[in-house]
Order: structure tokens, then C-alpha cells, then sequence
């Protein structure tokens, strides 16, 4: 079955590619992307080459979650753009067409099923990522003679110590609400459960006592009682401020995913700072790690791109849309998520000789997941504004974060 699905899957490209074939005369297509436009230049340049009579017009999106959506639903698409994070699956239809069966772009992608609904394909990843702590070598060079730690105990007293020293320990990003996604995605990390985000979510207590969910999210609970964040956590958008506060050593750990190494580097690059003092190592949430006992290191995908329905060449954009997703994880720090051609980040490789880490995939959400996010406004997985209002600010205020709350706005769902 697996093998009928991918020979459907290939003979659905060849007639994607023939159609394109075909609408390729004088043709103008649109790609919108949140990087600058010299990380895509020599990949639009590669697609017009093989495509002659066909011209990309790239956009620069610069914006928020919540612009994007704004300019969407106001009627505004490209041919190809990326998803808004926040959208349910089963949104996904009324803006995007469908890619193909969800099961043969799984084949083919990691990840390649997870924006799908009634088994249509709607949006494919733009890269694969790591999730961890990027941190800065210099800080522990000066404050912990160079090593990472690797146990909990380890380090957060590394934490307090830098505090001593006037370093902010964890930069959260927390005004931002997309960042904060990487402490709830700890959680089945800690579980050292890939199906993990479906067994707590799909419970009407997810953060009852115990709960590796609210294990996981109380760490920005302690962080923010005992002053270990950054002194603005509210405002959003602060994500050049902390690679630049990464950089100088300001700041000693963003937990985050790997695409972040890259773009911190060149941070550091472009005020004057050795941009190999950034670093990534898994978040060591335990204690008593050794090979026998490792850190598991989330492998994760990260933001998605589809093509527009409004697309007047849906044929063309599709390959445009495999076409960009397949070159530009790289440039920006991911792996390659096709499974058959992307490549790995070399300044990665090092992870997978590590004996004390242990590398996985988690399961696909569960599409209820989506469906009790919206009902009841707390959106787990994704972005996760949550985590300010429940648990940072309250700590700030001198207070406990509001488990309770959470637990009885999450269990309206049932």
C-alpha cells in the first residue's frame, strides 16, 4: 500500500510538473517569506532558469502572526506564503489549496502530514529543527570554565550565578507568544513520550500536580520569582534585542529551536562579536544523565508555506512551493526536511555522536487538539500566549502561577 501511495504521489508531480509546463509563459508568481530577500535571491534565480517565461516577485513579511492573518482575511495572498502558526488544520481549506494525500507527502517530507486535514496535505515544513538552548560559549567560559551543563541541579545554579554576576540568565521572549511555544513542547520532552502532547491535552486537567505540562511550564514560573529573565517580558517582538543581548554575553541561554543558531551568529557578526561563541545544547531538565540515562533532544518541525487558492497557476505554484521549501531550509540553520535530499546543518552533525542524548520525533497532534485551543482561547502548542498571563506575570507579581485557571478554562472543552 505504502508503495502504490508513493507511485500515485509521483505520477501526481509529473502531471503538477506537465501542468506547469504548460501556464509557463510570461508567467508571474508571488512568494512572501519572513527573511530578507538575499536568502531567496539565488533560489528564485535557480526556479526562473528552469522555468523560462516565469518570473518570482519575492515579498519580505516582516510581521506578526496576527498581521498576517490580518492582511489574509483581508483578501491579500501571494502564490506561495507561509501558514499563520495560530490557524486550526481545518482552517486551512479556506485559504490554501489541498497539496495531495497526506500519507504520501509524509513519505516523502518530515512532518510532511502534519498540516493536513481530512487526509489533504494543506502546508508544507520549511525546515527541520532541534529544540534546546542556544547559548552563548563565552558566558561559560568566564562563569562555569566552559562547560554546558548537562544536569538540572548543574544548572540552575549556574542560573544564580550569573545573576550574581549582573547576566541575565534566559532570555524568554515572553511579549511575544510564538517563543514561549518551546516550554510547553518541553513538556513531552521531559515525559520522554513522543505521543505525550496528545495524552495531556486530550485530559480535562492537563496541569494537574505532577503533570510533566505543568513540570515543564513551571520552570518560567521559578525563573521569573527569582529574577532570572529578562527585565522586560512583555513587550513583543524583541527578538533582535535578545540575539544582540545573546551575542554580547548579556545573556547566557534562549531556549528556542537550532534555526536560531544561524540567525544569532549573525547577530553577532554584524556588531563586531565572534559568532562561533553561539552555541546549542539540549535543555538538561533532569538530573543523573549519562548514556544510560540521556537527554532526549526534540527533533521538531518548524514554520510551514502552501499555496495560495486564489493562485491563478496552482500547478506552478505547487512546484515553486517544493522548490523553495527543499532549498532554503539550509540557509536559514535547518535541516532539509525532504527526507530523500535535505541536508543536515553541518555545524550540527556534532549532536548525533553525543551519548547522553537521544533524539525524537513527536507524534502527530491529535486534530481535537486545535478544536479545544479555540473553544476555550488557550492555544497549547503553537502560540502559546498563555504562559505570560498564567504563570510569568503572576510570578512577577509576587504571586503563584495560576494552575488552576488554566485547568478550569481547558476543562470547558468537555
Amino acid at each position: 500500500m505504502k508503495k502504490l501511495v508513493s507511485m500515485l504521489l509521483v505520477a501526481a508531480m509529473l502531471l503538477c510538473t506537465v501542468g506547469a509546463l504548460a501556464e509557463s509563459n510570461d508567467v508571474v508568481l508571488t512568494l512572501a517569506f519572513h527573511y530578507p530577500d538575499e536568502y531567496a535571491a539565488d533560489i528564485i534565480a535557480e526556479f526562473e532558469e528552469t522555468h523560462p517565461g516565469v518570473k518570482v516577485d519575492y515579498a519580505y513579511l516582516h510581521i506578526t502572526d496576527e498581521e498576517l492573518i490580518t492582511r489574509l482575511i483581508g483578501g491579500e495572498y501571494w502564490d506561495v506564503s507561509l501558514v499563520p502558526m495560530v490557524w486550526a488544520n481545518s482552517e486551512l481549506s479556506n485559504y490554501y489549496l489541498p497539496l495531495g494525500a497526506s500519507e504520501g507527502w509524509a513519505d516523502q517530507y518530515y512532518f510532511g502530514d502534519l498540516r493536513s486535514y481530512e487526509g489533504q496535505t494543506y502546508a508544507l515544513p520549511i525546515g527541520v529543527v532541534y529544540e534546546g538552548l542556544v547559548y552563548n560559549q563565552a558566558v561559560l567560559d568566564k562563569y562555569n570554565g566552559g562547560v554546558m551543563p548537562i544536569n538540572l541541579d548543574d544548572f540552575m545554579a549556574l542560573c544564580n550565578t550569573l545573576k550574581e554576576n549582573s547576566v541575565i540568565p534566559v532570555w524568554c521572549n515572553g511579549g511575544s507568544g510564538w517563543a514561549l511555544r518551546y516550554w510547553t513542547n518541553l513538556a513531552a520532552t521531559m515525559a520522554e513520550n513522543a505521543n505525550y502532547a496528545n495524552d495531556v491535552a486530550l485530559s480535562r486537567d492537563p496541569w494537574a500536580e505532577g503533570t510533566q505540562l505543568r513540570i515543564a511550564n513551571a520552570f518560567l514560573e521559578t525563573f521569573a520569582k527569582n529574577g532570572l529573565l529578562e527585565p522586560d517580558v512583555v513587550t513583543g517582538n524583541q527578538w533582535d534585542t535578545s540575539t544582540a543581548s545573546l551575542s554580547k554575553g548579556e545573556t547566557a541561554f534562549i531556549l528556542t529551536g537550532t534555526w536560531a543558531v544561524e540567525n544569532a551568529r549573525g547577530m553577532a557578526s554584524s556588531i563586531g562579536i565572534d559568532p562561533e561563541n553561539i552555541k546549542f545544547a539540549a535543555f538538561p531538565y533532569k538530573n543523573g544523565v549519562d548514556a544510560s540515562n540521556p537527554l532526549w533532544l526534540r527533533l521538531s518541525e518548524d514554520l510551514f508555506s502552501a499555496v495560495s487558492i486564489k493562485s491563478e497557476h496552482p500547478a506552478l505554484a505547487t512546484e515553486l512551493l517544493t522548490f523553495f521549501c527543499d532549498r532554503i531550509s539550509n540557509k536559514i540553520g535547518m535541516n532539509g526536511a525532504n527526507k530523500e535530499t535535505g541536508k543536515p546543518i553541518e555545524a550540527l552533525n556534532y549532536l548525533k555522536d553525543i551519548d547522553y542524548y537521544k533524539l525524537y520525533s513527536p507524534a502527530v497532534n491529535d486534530g481535537r487538539i486545535e478544536e479545544y485551543a479555540k473553544n476555550c482561547g488557550i492555544d497549547l502548542y503553537a502560540y502559546n500566549n498563555y504562559l505570560l498571563d498564567y504563570v510569568i506575570l503572576p510570578a512577577l507579581d509576587n504571586g503563584d502561577a495560576n494552575w488552576e485557571g488554566l485547568n478550569e478554562a481547558w476543562n470547558s472543552n468537555f
